[in-house]
């Protein structure tokens, strides 16, 4: 029988502390009917429509907070121009006001916009980093989370190694830790998006500072 990786062990049950600390900091208000002070949380769905909208098919469009916590507004129905606001944990209004101001900004003289919201997201999962970056992105159902996407939205500073992130996840049928290296650098500067890993509920990465490398460690 093999040994358990304690290293793995340790990192779970990090996962398992912080994971409950960021799902109660993160947790929005209860929703009673059209309430303006909830909060949306990752997963949620909204109603967005433009009444300046140009499209012949401007219809309402259902729009999902995503994995990595923005909602990607459509400018109109015939381009593929997007405007993306964060959008955890604030209410519509805030959304809303955001969104109008962007639009009225750049793309109309004036924007008058029906937001509403309509279903509540599923409970996510979730993919914990941890060394020279620490933090958590959420797994939801049907959206893809790659591990490139998720780190730059952590933020890394310029001394994280991004030649060498190591990604590990328990593999559901021999319950054997996997390990992967990716080069995440090579991902962002020569697009190459083929060589990116979409990442699932329980994977932890870790990543080092670029000194770390100089002494061989």
């Amino acid at each position: 029988m093999r040994v358990p990786n304690m290293a793995i062990l340790a990192a779970l049950a990090l996962w398992a502390t912080g994971a409950l600390s960021f799902a109660q900091t993160n947790a929005p208000a209860k929703l009673t009917g059209s309430s303006a002070d909830y909060r949306l949380t990752f997963g949620d769905k909204v109603e967005f429509r433009i009444e300046e909208d140009p499209s012949k098919q401007a219809n309402t469009r259902t729009l999902q907070v995503t994995a990595l916590g923005d909602i990607r507004f459509p400018v109109s129905l015939d381009y593929d121009e997007q405007i993306t606001i964060r959008a955890i944990n604030r209410t519509l209004a805030e959304i809303e006001k955001e969104v109008k101001e962007k639009l009225e900004a750049d793309y109309y003289h004036k924007a008058t916009l029906h937001l509403r919201w309509v279903e509540q997201g599923q409970r996510p999962g979730r993919a914990i980093f941890n060394g020279s970056v620490r933090g958590f992105v959420p797994i939801l159902p049907g959206q893809k989370t790659t591990l490139m996407e998720a780190l730059m939205s952590l933020n890394p500073s310029e001394f994280v190694n991004l030649r060498s992130v190591e990604l590990n996840r328990i593999d559901p049928t021999t319950g054997q830790n996997e390990k992967k290296i990716v080069d995440v650098e090579d991902i962002l500067k020569n697009n190459r998006r083929e060589k990116d890993v979409e990442l699932r509920d329980g994977d932890l990465i870790r990543t080092k500072d670029k000194i770390f490398n100089l002494f061989g460690r």
